[in-house]
């Protein structure tokens, strides 16, 4: 019987098509999923590190507003503890406690400085290009003003008020017609009172207003801390602010 052998790889042809198409089937389906993994894992690292960004910019911004909050706390002590009166140890006592405490509150926002940092390190504490730096610089600060707010304050708060006194007195004494000195003093070596002459005068007027003048520039160094350091923090919270938003983008 004669076999045209058309008839006999006809079927080969098919069937090693077959396969041939099963098989391109098979690795085209494991191509796509294969992709299709990729893509997934791709899109999943993407949204990992989105959900990592926003969770680092929310904090810094907790960050900052935390600060903001503490260091309005901080200084409104200071304020306060200025304005206590000079009579009122109690207040006096709570008020200074009270600006320990912010101050604490404060520097724990600041850690050390990295000193392995590289870039450019700021040169005061007021440089508007860089923080770097810049922690320890505004620590100091901080701490400077926690140590102002002393007993010694008011004690001599209430000697300068005591020594306007007694220079108005003088003034009276000097433009009375007699310019008698009627101030008395004690002395302390013989224990007894005496009448001032005008050298006396002339001392305790010197001693007077040296008094004054040394509780004005504690209060005017007290007060000018306190404006450096609104200041400093409004520049360091600001340069904060600008790289939390440029990390946002």
């Amino acid at each position: 019987m004669d076999i045209k052998i058309e008839t006999v790889i006809a079927p080969i042809i098919a069937a090693v098509a077959s396969i041939i198409g099963t098989i391109f089937t098979y690795y085209s389906i494991r191509v796509a999923k294969n992709n299709a993994k990729m893509t997934q894992e791709s899109e999943n690292k993407r949204n990992e590190a989105q959900i990592d960004a926003n969770i680092t910019w929310n904090a810094r911004v907790e960050w900052i507003q935390n600060v903001r909050k503490t260091t309005v706390e901080f200084v409104a002590a200071c304020y306060k503890f200025i304005d206590t009166n000079d009579m009122d140890t109690i207040n006096q006592t709570k008020n200074r406690d009270s600006i320990k405490e912010k101050a604490s509150l404060l520097i724990l926002y600041f850690g050390p400085d990295n000193i392995e940092q590289k870039g450019k390190k700021a040169q005061d504490i007021n440089d508007i290009s860089t923080n770097n730096a810049k922690n320890e610089m505004i620590v100091e600060l901080i701490n400077n003003i926690s140590d102002q707010s002393s007993i010694d304050y008011f004690v001599n708060k209430i000697m300068s008020k005591s020594c306007k006194t007694k220079l108005a007195q003088c003034s009276d004494c000097e433009n009375s017609p007699k310019k008698e000195y009627r101030c008395e003093s004690w002395d302390h070596e013989t224990n007894e009172s005496y009448v001032n002459t005008e050298d006396d005068c002339i001392k305790t007027k010197e001693d007077s207003r040296n008094k004054i003048n040394e509780y004005d520039n504690q209060k005017a160094k007290f007060i000018s801390d306190i404006d450096s350091l609104i200041y400093a923090m409004r520049t360091y919270l600001k340069i904060e602010w600008n790289k939390t938003k440029t990390r946002n983008k």
